[in-house]
């Protein structure tokens, strides 16, 4: 499609285009999209192309299965709202709502070539879930180029992925080339070690991998080994570690990006030893 979803003026034509922009144009897809929202194809047709409305249940159900974020959301359903407004008051009404919305969107092209850093509360927001880091680093991947792969790698709710997705190209920590592929973005994220970030930061990881405990396959390591050892061990096997920790991360740089894996190493007092 060569235009997104906020620059439209009319629901009905988005959808129309949205729908010819698919595999073997369209074909087929006006039955998925009845189906999904329980409308027969005849209601469908005489909506899409015809003088009815969606109703408010009906186009939301429709924004899950095009998986709009909540910003593309609130538009979309502003937009029918617009379109089905009869009084001037009301019609105006939803008019400078779309131009509000259309200028939050405006927001994240306006981002892109930014080198700025990421703000506290967007930096709080980034920490608070895995997801976050997940996708920044998961757009690097072949094959991982749109809303639609990150879901499909991800096996997560599309609108989650979609919400996520809005918040890191806002921020410019993801971005959008030329032809519209998603690719890491520009921003920098500087946090200190002693920041209450970097806890939740592990922790949010740490909850992944129980997770993962449940499907573990061949290609992955989880080690558990609670010890009893001389204190000149412990500061020896630190060091080791941290000499495992600084191959690892030097020889990152020029790995190719095929796979999104995450490493993460526990070593620590349990109780304290009598003195």
């Amino acid at each position: 499609m060569d235009k997104t979803l906020f620059e439209y003026n009319s629901y009905k034509e988005f959808v129309l285009d949205w729908v010819s922009a698919q595999a073997k144009g369209g074909r087929g897809e006006f039955s998925r999209i009845s189906k999904h929202l329980g409308l027969h194809q005849v209601v469908i047709s005489q909506t899409f192309r015809g003088e009815r409305h969606l109703t408010d249940e009906a186009a939301f159900k429709l924004c899950t299965y095009l998986r709009f974020s909540q910003t593309e959301i609130d538009f979309f359903m502003a937009l029918l709202r617009f379109e089905k407004a009869g009084e001037y008051h009301l019609k105006r009404y939803y008019k400078d709502k779309l131009e509000e919305l259309r200028k939050k969107a405006a927001k994240v092209s306006g981002r892109i070539g930014s080198h700025q850093a990421l703000g506290d509360e967007e930096k709080a927001q980034y920490y608070s879930q895995w997801i976050y880091s997940a996708i920044r680093l998961g757009v690097d991947l072949e094959g991982v180029s749109s809303l639609e792969d990150l879901i499909e790698h991800l096996k997560l709710s599309p609108t989650i992925v979609a919400d996520a997705l809005e918040f890191l190209l806002e921020s410019g920590l993801v971005e959008k080339d030329k032809k519209g592929n998603l690719e890491t973005g520009p921003t920098l994220i500087h946090v200190d070690k002693k920041s209450p970030l970097v806890v939740s930061h592990h922790r949010n990881w740490r909850l992944k991998a129980l997770e993962k405990y449940a499907e573990t396959t061949d290609e992955d390591l989880f080690f558990t080994l609670p010890m009893t050892l001389s204190r000149e061990d412990a500061l020896r096997f630190r060091e080791m570690l941290l000499d495992v920790i600084s191959k690892i991360t030097g020889q990152l740089e020029p790995s190719p990006p095929e796979q999104l894996s995450c490493l993460g190493i526990d070593f620590f007092k349990v109780l304290a030893p009598s003195e």
